[in-house]
């Protein structure tokens, strides 16, 4: 059978629960009499069942496709491999073989890539052909599929550099070479097509590419800068951040100390220092104490090389959910502290997460959540005394800020958690027929964390989220207890460690792409016709910094910004644009796209023609979308701009807005060219009209289910961050006014673990699992410019930088069946990219210019 005509077997209501949240339509009722009985080949035709007729006739499909899964199953080879299914989480009691049907692409993949390519990509993008062999018409490995280190090691984007020696031909190529070893690694590790196990094994190699342990060299054998590892006592994992602060929260009164929490509890203090890397030498060294970070990595990667994608997938989802719970308790803390103390809240909150992949700075984030809640506590404590963390919160808020005001601050949303259901969306929940953590394991009522009453404050560990955290660790704990894998067994380093934290915590710190671009474009700005060629390196940086040299004003500085003249003098800015798509739109795929730039231009000239008023501004435009089994899905829209006199009134404004799923999260105003203005404000970013996060920063966890049966565990971040401030005047009088600084983070992710089930209990459930990047997008742009008096000259002065951050597309989509006692997997699709990566789209300027050359 074919198995696109399979697909929608397993796909049904999943589309339709996809689209109902999208795009928030129910379908229409369809009447019986267009509606006829099926017969089997009309249940199991393309399209019937995730129609509304399919619906209706659920149940007189069900033997026919159970029928022809049978068929299928028994008449197809392919592989098995361990997997979870959709609401599957026990290891290993869960855990079963199925069979493995690899991504094959469409036959219109290279059609659809040539054309939607063209939609995403940009001519001047400063990224294109800077990263290595492109995968972005290529499928990548499948699961079972490897690519040798060798092989990988042997790829050189571009042949000739490597057969022409040490000499150098091209900018290019100067700045390929000026950092050798570094990028060499990057293109032997985007030549492992995704096979994160041969990526990790390039990275061990001895010689270059290889980068473990070694001292990386340019071709010249000059040192490059050492890559920064970490060092310190860090935590078992995630789970054990909080030691055992919240292990018997629930509510006012707490849990009894019974020998179950108090064994949890134990564990919890000896797993909250568990790992210690640069604090021995040979054989002081062992399972927990390392040399270095590399050390750590490679040991923990031979610990866990036994186990299964799906089980790296289980406990990746459990510490999610578990840093999910960490950060809404510490936004919560936040606002108590906020309230109780009449603290400044901020005016505009964006939704925006920028949580780590690297482990240790994730540890880091953590700790600092952790103690910044124990600050807030400790200060309320001393101002209000210890009997206000005993009350209830309403009380507390009524003391404080008195019963008129307290409904205000309530409604705010200060206090507010997140909707509590059920059951937690985020918490691994063990399917039917599961071993399940009984309640009694815990001395605990089922659903205690949801009840209406007896909440006192959650920085006292009082509160609804304490609560939920001491259940999550309490069920947790069960696990172990039950005789299941655990993320708080000390014995167990299963939950410690996976490929993709190697990878963020390793490659985030190459220097690569900011220092490939940086090199490349100062060599554009300075070479000259006896640049090249040269026969090594180190004559090349010698002949541009000769020509620098030569250059002492400031103009070459600000050449490549220069925007021509108008009626008033020289016009200064830069704009950038990019983008790409990636996969196969008739199953899963994901396009992005970048604009963003800054100007600042001369608007008069007083009466002895010296410019006497200047403007600017700055704008970031980003997005992206998905297709999903052929439906394009617009996920995210994000923009701002900022200006400072520009039109008339010498006014400051800005814009902004974000959109998701064309529902809008945060906008300055009703209509997009509506703007929010302030007359002057100060240039100082401490000072005047100004747009912050809060610490820690709101999340926003994406959850999409089926009526019947089955789950999405997964995230889709995505947001800004702004901050600005600036000067402007409405005439010559005085000299100019003008200044402005703004920074704008957007960022857009869409990664996680997926499952998403159908079907008909006990006998045939079918679902998407998938492990995703698919795609994050980070544009850091700060822009600083400013009008000041140095030495009795006016000066514009500058202090910019344009970065950009990008992970490409990784992860896979597959397709779970599960019927009677067969399992199989299709695997929809698959991609890995190289990343994150990090490109100086405009290197810091720290130049001042005369106003008087502007003229």
């Amino acid at each position: 059978m074919n198995i696109r005509r399979l697909v929608p077997l397993g796909c049904v209501l999943i589309l339709s629960g996809l689209s109902a949240i999208v795009v928030g339509a129910p379908p229409k009722p369809v009447p019986t009499n267009d509606c006829p009985t099926p017969d089997a080949a009309k249940c199991v035709s393309e399209g019937y069942l995730e129609s509304s007729c399919g619906r209706r006739h659920q149940s007189t499909c069900e033997p026919h496709v159970v029928a022809a899964l049978k068929a299928h199953y028994n008449a197809t080879a392919a592989p098995k491999l361990p997997m979870l299914g959709p609401n599957h989480h026990d290891l290993p009691g869960d855990l079963k073989q199925g069979k493995y049907f690899a991504y094959t692409p469409a036959k219109t993949l290279v059609k659809a890539q040539a054309s939607l390519s063209k939609v995403y990509r940009k001519v001047a993008d400063p990224i294109a052909g800077h990263v290595g062999m492109s995968t972005a018409a290529l499928a990548p490995v499948d699961r079972l599929g490897k690519v040798s280190p060798s092989t990988a090691a042997a790829y050189h984007r571009e042949p000739s550099w490597a057969a022409n020696g040490n000499k150098v031909e091209s900018c290019a190529e100067y700045a390929y070479e000026r950092s050798h070893d570094v990028v060499r690694f990057i293109d032997a590790a985007s030549a492992c097509r995704g096979d994160r196990e041969c990526v990790f094994d390039v990275a061990y190699l001895d010689s270059t590419p290889g980068i473990a342990d070694r001292n990386l060299v340019d071709t010249s054998g000059r040192a490059l800068p050492k890559l920064p590892l970490a060092k310190g006592t860090f935590v078992k994992n995630d789970l054990f951040a909080l030691g055992d602060r919240l292990v018997r929260a629930n509510g006012v009164t707490p849990l009894p100390p019974t020998p179950s929490i108090l064994a949890l509890e134990a564990a919890l203090r000896d797993g909250l220092t568990w790992y210690q890397l640069g604090s021995c030498k040979g054989k002081t060294c062992n399972t927990r104490k390392f040399s270095d970070e590399w050390a750590w990595h490679e040991h923990l990667h031979q610990a866990t090389n036994k186990l299964s994608q799906a089980e790296f997938e289980e406990y990746e989802a459990r510490r999610a959910a578990f840093r999910a719970l960490l950060e809404d308790w510490a936004a919560a803390v936040d606002g108590e502290h906020q309230v109780l103390m009449q603290a400044e809240v901020a005016d505009v909150v964006l939704p925006f997460d920028m949580r780590a992949n690297n482990p240790f700075e994730r540890f880091e984030l953590e700790h600092d959540l952790i103690e910044r809640s124990n600050q807030h506590l400790q200060q309320v404590k001393k101002r209000f005394g210890t009997q206000i963390l005993d009350m209830r919160l309403e009380d507390a808020v009524k003391q404080v800020v008195g019963a008129q005001s307290q409904a205000g601050s309530l409604a705010f949303g200060v206090f507010a958690a997140p909707a509590m259901g059920p059951s937690s969306s985020n918490t691994p929940t063990p399917a039917g027929g599961a071993k399940q953590p009984s309640a009694n394991n815990n001395n605990t009522i089922a659903g205690a964390c949801v009840r209406a009453s007896g909440w006192g404050l959650e920085m006292n560990g009082a509160g609804k989220l304490s609560c939920r955290i001491g259940e999550f660790l309490r069920d947790e704990w069960a696990r172990k207890q039950a005789g299941e894998k655990s993320c708080l067994d000390l014995g167990n380093p299963d939950c410690d460690w996976a490929l993709p934290m190697f990878e963020a915590a390793i490659l985030d710190g190459i220097p690569l792409l900011d220092r490939q671009l940086r090199d490349e474009r100062t060599c554009m700005a300075w070479q000259d016709g006896a640049t090249f060629p040269a026969a090594s390196v180190a004559i090349v940086e010698n002949r541009l910094e000769a020509n620098e040299a030569a250059f002492a004003e400031t103009w070459p500085l600000v050449k490549p910004f220069d925007q021509g003249t108008n009626s008033s003098g020289r016009k200064f800015g830069k704009d950038w644009g990019g983008g790409d798509y990636i996969g196969d739109k008739d199953w899963f795929a994901a396009g992005y796209h970048y604009d963003l730039g800054w100007n600042v231009t001369p608007l008069a000239k007083n009466g002895q023609g010296s410019i006497c008023k200047v403007g600017g501004s700055i704008h970031a435009n980003t997005g992206f979308d998905a297709w999903i089994v052929g439906a394009k899905v617009e996920v995210v829209d994000g923009a701002v701009r900022a200006e400072s006199n520009i039109g008339t009134g010498g006014q400051v404004r800005y814009n902004a807005h974000l959109e998701m799923f064309d529902q809008s999260l945060f906008s300055t105003a009703n209509e997009p060219d509506d703007w929010k203005v302030a007359q002057s404000f100060s240039t100082k970013p401490s000072a005047g009209f100004g747009i912050s996060l809060p610490v820690p920063a709101p999340r926003f966890d994406i959850y999409v289910g089926v009526p019947i049966s089955g789950q999405l565990w997964g995230e889709l971040l995505f947001g800004s961050a702004l901050t600005m401030s600036g000067e402007a005047g409405a005439s010559c009088e005085g000299g100019p006014k003008f200044g402005i600084r703004a920074t704008y983070m957007p960022l857009f992710a869409a990664y996680g673990l997926g499952q998403v089930g159908v079907g008909v209990a006990g006998v045939v459930s079918a679902g998407v699992r998938a492990s995703l990047t698919l795609v994050m997008v980070g544009v850091p742009l700060e822009v600083g410019m400013q009008v000041k008096t140095k030495q009795g000259k006016q000066v514009l002065s500058f202090d910019s930088q344009v970065s950009l951050l990008l992970s490409t597309l990784a992860g896979r989509v597959s397709l779970y069946i599960e019927f009677l006692m067969f399992d199989e997997e299709w695997e929809l699709f698959r991609w890995d990219g190289f990343g994150p990566l990090k490109a100086d789209l405009m290197p810091r300027l720290g130049v001042e210019v005369p106003l008087s050359g502007m003229k």
